[in-house]
């Protein structure tokens, strides 16, 4: 009996500890004080990802604030969908938009070695852009982020991508990234703060209550979100400097 009641206990337990969806947190900082930070939710295929970002810190409000969302659904795999939480709005975005841009999304890895960073065991690689718009960004990934083969199936643009997963992993590199460094004149980095096992309200991969807005939402610098998005690595980090300078002057 005692056996049986044990038994019992344990399924109890691991039932009850058990969850069906992830959450991850990133610091975002820059050497010209761009910062912020990156969250994202994951579920049955169902991915939202937030990035919040100042480029006048202490100065919240001003020109310089960026906060984008956007929902990547299981159920409708050919589109994302960049979300204003704020007007309770959404821009829908077909993913053929981004044919053209897919060769940016390939690399080269090079093997640099196992460090220790945030905590976690890594293996630390460089990621050069096939493309002539491609950068070298390092990745510092770890197989001690629990639920990283799930983790690595999200939707997001920073994380997310298939063609760099499956060369890591021509390399015998497996892991989820616990930083990323991506060089230049302003260096952007971003390191996982949390990874934690969850399940995640539908509500968070639900358009309900919001308004189809048509059109892109424009971003500081007059640029919209869908060339945001079609950027190569490379000239994201060129546009973040390039907000910063501008901002910057406006600070002074």
């Amino acid at each position: 009996m005692k056996s049986h009641f044990l038994l019992a206990t344990c399924l109890f337990f691991a039932v009850s500890q058990s969850f069906g969806g992830y959450y991850i947190e990133f610091k975002v900082t820059s050497s010209q004080g761009v910062n912020g930070k990156m969250k994202a939710w994951y579920q049955d295929g169902n991915t939202r990802s937030q990035m919040i970002m100042d480029a006048n810190p202490g100065r919240p409000g001003m020109p310089g604030m960026v906060n984008m969302s956007t929902l990547h659904l299981q159920s409708q795999p050919d589109k994302s969908f960049m979300l204003n939480d704020e007007a309770k709005t959404y821009t829908e975005i077909a993913k053929t938009d981004r044919k053209e841009n897919e060769e940016d999304d390939k690399f080269e890895i090079t093997v640099i070695g196992s460090e220790t960073v945030n905590g976690y065991a890594c293996t630390h690689v460089t990621l050069k852009g096939k493309s002539a718009k491609g950068g070298l960004i390092h990745w510092w990934v770890s197989k001690d982020v629990k639920g990283y083969t799930e983790l690595k199936k999200m939707k997001t643009r920073h994380l997310n991508s298939n063609s760099t997963y499956k060369a890591l992993e021509e390399k015998g590199v497996e892991g989820f990234p616990v930083r990323i460094k991506m060089g230049g004149r302003m260096e952007m980095q971003m390191d996982l703060v949390k990874a934690e096992q969850m399940d995640i309200p539908p509500s968070k991969f639900s358009l309900d209550g919001l308004t189809k807005q048509e059109g892109m939402p424009m971003l500081p610098g007059g640029l919209d979100v869908q060339k945001l998005q079609n950027m190569s690595p490379a000239e994201r980090q060129k546009f973040m400097e390039q907000m910063q300078k501008q901002y910057g002057k406006q600070q002074e």
